[in-house]
């Protein structure tokens, strides 16, 4: 989905064919209907899959919120919008450098993964996550939202091709 969403939107061509199910055109119409209900994961998405930082900031301050909330209710102390900025770039860039994020080590002097679960991430391919129970619930919430509007979107676009 993430390679459909970002050819998708970075494309000139949104000529729509009755004879094709997955043009540009039909994910790009199949997004903006998961959006109604998942606004913040198509936000995430135009930052991590098209390299749109202008809505950076507005991410931020939508995660913020969704956080304040948590940390209200479970009396967790933090600056909210570091955490959010934190949390973003931890799921936009936290590949772990050593095995580029297969969780395995590399055979030295090849381009070879060896058996070896990575000492670095152990196995997870991302550095580890920011401390606090704050970073633990953002994390698990864009993870969620995430989730939930691929599912969607991939329900629309099956419903489009009779796979159902």
């Amino acid at each position: 989905i993430s390679e459909r969403y970002t050819t998708a939107r970075n494309t000139s061509n949104l000529k729509s064919s009755p004879r094709t199910n997955l043009s540009a055109s039909d994910v790009l119409t199949a997004a903006g209907m998961a959006a109604q209900e998942h606004e913040d994961a198509l936000l995430l998405w135009g930052i991590a899959y098209q390299g749109k930082s202008s809505d950076v900031y507005r991410l931020v301050e939508v995660l913020s919120k969704r956080l304040d909330g948590y940390m209200t209710k479970a009396n967790v102390k933090g600056d909210r919008r570091s955490i959010a900025m934190e949390c973003i770039a931890w799921h936009l860039y936290g590949t772990c450098q050593p095995c580029g994020g297969r969780g395995l080590e590399m055979i030295p002097g090849t381009p070879m993964q060896s058996d070896t679960v990575c000492r670095h991430c152990n196995g997870s391919g991302k550095v580890p996550l920011p401390r606090g129970d704050a970073h633990t619930w953002l994390t698990a919430y864009m993870g969620r939202i995430n989730g939930h509007a691929a599912g969607k979107l991939m329900d629309k676009l099956a419903l489009d091709m009779d796979l159902r």
